[in-house]
């Protein structure tokens, strides 16, 4: 198997995603290791478990940022939001009143 190159934006996404799961996968395994250490210290082992926690909300947060496509534009007229998770695509403009 091979990533497309970089020079595509699919192939950005292709490595990025990658990056992400390996940093997923390595973390979930230390924050692992590390709670079965000190599974015999309690405090310990609820703020390492709330790091953990952390991790995970992290990488799944990157990988909802990968697989959801946004367009930001801001200009004079405003701010304008497309999302194109949905095949028509949703705009918000969010445009500042007159002076």
């Amino acid at each position: 198997m091979t990533l497309p190159t970089l020079l595509t934006p699919e192939g950005r996404r292709a490595w990025a995603f990658s990056a992400i799961l390996g940093g997923s996968i390595t973390m979930t395994l230390y924050a692992a290791v590390v709670l079965y250490l000190v599974r015999d210290i309690a405090d310990k082992a609820f703020w390492l478990g709330m790091s953990a926690m952390a991790i995970i909300f992290t990488c799944i947060t990157g990988f909802i940022a990968l697989f959801v496509k946004r367009t930001v534009k801001v200009g004079r007229e405003g701010v304008e939001i497309t999302d194109d998770a949905v095949r028509d695509g949703d705009t918000v403009t969010i445009q500042k009143d007159a002076p």
